[in-house]
């Protein structure tokens, strides 16, 4: 797909006109040399007075200082008037359309060379309450997000926002999903009302794109089962959870559990190699010794501001800080990351990162490997 400018733009809009518009214009033409010719023939004027008497006739301005008199000239002044009301109004009308067209062209050009210059990004299709609440947990974590619309008033209110990628168009069709990147894309959300419609969106992706990780939503729980056979990796059903399942569905493909030995005062060294990757921080889990289960929360940390501002909290509040150093001590240093990144290799270059630092002791290390680590007398070094 070509890059084009907005002069190439008009020249292809210019070049493409309908044949209604053309006539329009010749007609135009045709009634204007109707009035210079007959002002000059009939009302005796000169070239420069006839133009002048033709345009404002036809505007209807009538300035009065060129008076028709005889029978023939008030006939001719009256067919030039009645004629240019309508045709002008006509003309002014195309004209406005012709320039809209012309804008939505040049939008829609520009909106595809960005997604044409995307790679890993996400797509969506269906912005609704649940496909807002994904693209705003994909956008928290700095995730490039193409959104599928086919409601032309949702697709103008998000493109006021003016902060995202969307095409107006039908996810069901090869050539809309093509032009939303789907080939170089790291997943596709499919959030829309529709339970077939999803189906078919997911068949036409996974004939596409044989690696693409597909998450759907699923209204009727006797369709998950039929949308997972269409191709999906992920089932979401709204009547048990909402956007952020989704979200954590959709990043599936590209996270993992980093399980890491270290103190509290590590923790800035740790976070800092994480964010400073492009990846998030989803969730913590302390291990307990002889505990069934982890202590787990979410965290959610994906900015630096954010990293500043928790350990700007540390300093200033004693108690918490002794609270978690307690906790560290308890569970001898050990716990787990899950991490979100962009793609598989950024993740790598996380791990790599953090045992260059001597933070990392597993990846996607189970249960039962992690009790072992936590119940080592050893002291973190």
């Amino acid at each position: 797909m070509s890059q084009k400018n907005p002069e190439s733009i008009i020249n292809r809009a210019l070049y493409n006109i309908p044949s209604h518009v053309r006539y329009a214009f010749i007609t135009l033409i045709v009634l204007i040399s109707y009035g210079i010719i007959g002002s000059y023939l009939i009302m005796g004027l000169n070239f420069v007075d006839s133009i002048y008497f033709t345009v404002s006739t036809i505007a209807t301005l009538g300035y009065g200082d060129i008076v028709p008199l005889t029978v023939l000239q008030k006939v001719f002044s009256f067919t030039l008037a009645i004629g240019g009301v309508g045709l002008v109004a006509y003309v002014f009308s195309l004209i406005i359309s012709l320039v809209s067209q012309w804008i939505e062209e040049w939008k829609s050009d520009t909106m595809i060379r960005k997604i044409k210059s995307l790679e890993d990004h996400y797509i969506l299709c269906g912005y609704g309450r649940v496909g807002a609440v994904v693209v705003a947990e994909l956008q928290k974590r700095n995730h490039e997000v193409v959104i599928i619309e086919k409601n032309r008033d949702i697709v103008d209110e998000i493109e006021k926002e003016g902060n995202l990628l969307v095409m107006h168009g039908d996810a069901t069709d090869d050539k809309t999903l093509k032009c939303a990147g789907i080939e170089k894309a790291t997943g596709l959300l499919l959030a829309t009302g529709n339970d077939v419609e999803n189906l078919f969106i997911t068949l036409a992706s996974r004939e596409i794109s044989k690696d693409l990780w597909i998450v759907s939503r699923a209204l009727k729980k006797e369709n998950i089962h039929r949308i997972y056979n269409s191709g999906a990796n992920e089932v979401v059903s709204p009547a048990e959870s909402g956007g952020e399942d989704i979200y954590f569905a959709a990043i599936k493909s590209n996270i993992i559990s980093i399980t890491t030995k270290h103190d509290a005062k590590d923790i800035k060294r740790e976070m800092k190699i994480i964010i400073n990757h492009g990846c998030s921080i989803e969730t913590i889990e302390y291990y307990y010794p002889y505990s069934k289960k982890p202590l787990k929360r979410r965290i959610g940390a994906y900015s630096q501001k954010q990293l500043d501002r928790f350990l700007e909290l540390l300093e200033q509040d004693k108690e918490i800080k002794k609270s978690l150093e307690l906790i560290y001590e308890s569970v001898n240093g050990v716990h787990s990351h899950l991490i979100s990144g962009p793609n598989q290799k950024t993740l790598d270059k996380v791990v790599e990162s953090l045992e260059k630092e001597n933070l990392v002791i597993g990846v996607n290390l189970n249960h039962k490997e992690i009790m072992e680590i936590t119940r080592k007398p050893e002291k973190v070094e």
